[in-house]
């Protein structure tokens, strides 16, 4: 059963939003409160996607508070960054660091071989994917990106981390590289408190379960 967006046909001049709506178009890509839109009349609705048009008004924005932008997203999120970041300012794609991807945009294997292994679909693949390269993809070649790895994202690829990707390109601003690893410790001492509290409720239930047979 389809389901329909309902649309609202609203008259928008450039980038009207506040800051605090603008920033965050810039952090996530997506314009809840069409702040930036471009002039004209523009249907809006939630997560529509943007027209070209407000594409250059996002990076027009971008442009003009980029130092801002990237410094209050990486003191919340240091190692990583912004939609905006990968959109407009990335040098190059992530790099693949275990299996592939497949060779062109928007094919993803399962969506063509339903049913079938991971076994038989690595095996098939090749040969289904130069079909559809004949009948569908030539002449339409181009690829495109979400937070630097293809997007959709493609079969039996792993990408390098966010932070492996600025740290190998000495992206990293001043100071963030601790502010990561901070991160990173502070997530694993959380994560082993879970661990260690589970394996004693377990231990709880264990010496409950056995308390009970003895009865």
């Amino acid at each position: 059963m389809p389901t329909y967006r309902r649309h609202r046909r609203i008259e928008r001049r450039r980038g009207e939003g506040t800051r605090e709506q603008c920033f965050k178009v810039l952090f996530d890509g997506v314009d809840w409160f069409d702040a930036l839109r471009a002039e004209g009349f523009v249907y809006s609705s939630f997560g529509a996607e943007p027209s070209d048009e407000d594409m250059e008004v996002r990076r027009d924005y971008w442009e003009q508070h980029r130092d801002e932008v990237l410094a209050e997203w990486v003191a919340q999120h240091p190692g990583t960054r912004p939609w905006s970041w990968w959109h407009f300012a990335m040098s190059e794609p992530r790099r693949v660091i275990a299996g592939h991807e497949a060779p062109q945009n928007g094919f993803a294997p399962w969506r063509f071989m339903p049913g079938k292994s991971l076994e038989q679909i690595e095996a098939e693949w090749p040969a289904m994917f130069a079909r559809l390269w004949d009948e569908h993809l030539k002449g339409n070649s181009q690829r495109e990106y979400w937070y630097g790895c293809p997007s959709p994202v493609q079969s039996f690829a792993t990408y390098e981390s966010e932070f492996d990707y600025l740290d190998r390109l000495n992206l990293l601003l001043p100071g963030e590289r601790e502010a990561y690893e901070a991160k990173q410790a502070k997530r694993a001492a959380a994560q082993e408190r879970q661990r260690i509290a589970a394996e004693e409720s377990a231990e709880r239930i264990r010496r409950y379960l056995e308390g009970k047979d003895d009865e």
